[in-house]
């Protein structure tokens, strides 16, 4: 019996020597605000480690690698310390932009009504610094000392086309599909000589330039210009809609042609058409 109790104690005491040994098993370099340190622990994490150091961290500082990291068997900390300073400065207002659209300027115009100038703000904020470094800045309260003069301008809504003829301006637009006629019968149902044959319902004679159109959209003896939507396919051009069709309803255009291989080759396209002044 007395061999088995000076067994244990022989346990137990090589037990507390290696506790004692390994009980000191972190070593950390610490920089403090540039002041290092090297340390031997037995803390587990990071803000025990501090604790046990009583090395106090402010809210608003900064811990590399964070509080609650576990710590190996060596490594670096570093604080850096967070200076607040509460200050008081005018800054710029800036004005704001007001667009306004003005139908007799042409798209591609702009005036100026009311030039914007910028007003003065007193801010009181509270500024973050990491040593001489500007880190973060919070405002905590704004008072206007002088108030922003919005600008305002007028930006033109006016179609305004070019071609080789030069410019001209278009009171509105649509976006349509295109298909071709032509006076004979495939198009028509008439023949040379039949009552009516080439005539439009507005009663003049068609010709390359005449369109058939639906009147509730565009009226009879409207002046248009029929642009081409296609890559590589010329504009139909300068138009009057002097026609109608019984397929020709809501946003479709029937275009004159002078021949029935002309009509073919057209086909059906989108266009857009200018409703001119």
């Amino acid at each position: 019996m007395r061999k088995l109790i000076n067994f244990i104690l022989f346990l137990l005491i090589v037990s507390s020597l290696s506790f004692a040994k390994d009980a000191k098993n972190h070593v950390y370099e610490i920089d403090n605000n540039g002041v290092i340190k090297t340390y031997k622990t037995s803390c587990t994490t990071v803000k025990e480690l501090l604790d046990d150091l009583k090395i106090k961290i402010n809210d608003d500082d900064i811990v590399i690698p964070s509080l609650d990291t576990e710590l190996k068997s060596e490594g670096k900390i570093s604080i850096i310390k967070v200076e607040i300073k509460v200050v008081e400065k005018e800054v710029d207002a800036p004005f704001k932009t007001i667009k306004k659209k003005n139908k007799e300027l042409n798209h591609n115009q702009s005036k100026i009504l009311v030039q914007g100038v910028n007003g003065k703000n007193k801010v009181k904020c509270k500024e973050y610094y990491a040593g001489d470094k500007l880190i973060k800045e919070e405002i905590i309260h704004v008072e206007t000392i002088i108030k922003p003069i919005d600008q305002v301008f007028e930006e033109g809504t006016k179609d305004v086309l070019t071609n080789d003829r030069g410019d001209f301006v278009a009171r509105k637009s649509f976006k349509m599909v295109a298909t071709a006629y032509e006076a004979g019968f495939q198009s028509t149902g008439k023949r040379p000589g039949d009552k009516g044959y080439g005539i439009t319902a507005s009663g003049a004679r068609a010709k390359r330039g005449t369109v058939a159109v639906d009147p509730r959209v565009i009226p009879l003896g409207t002046k248009l210009y029929i642009k081409s939507l296609t890559p590589g396919i010329p504009d139909y051009g300068f138009a009057i809609a002097q026609d109608t069709g019984g397929a020709i309803k809501g946003m479709r255009v029937d275009l004159f042609m002078d021949t029935v291989w002309e009509c073919m080759q057209f086909g059906r396209r989108p266009v857009m058409v200018y409703i001119l002044k």
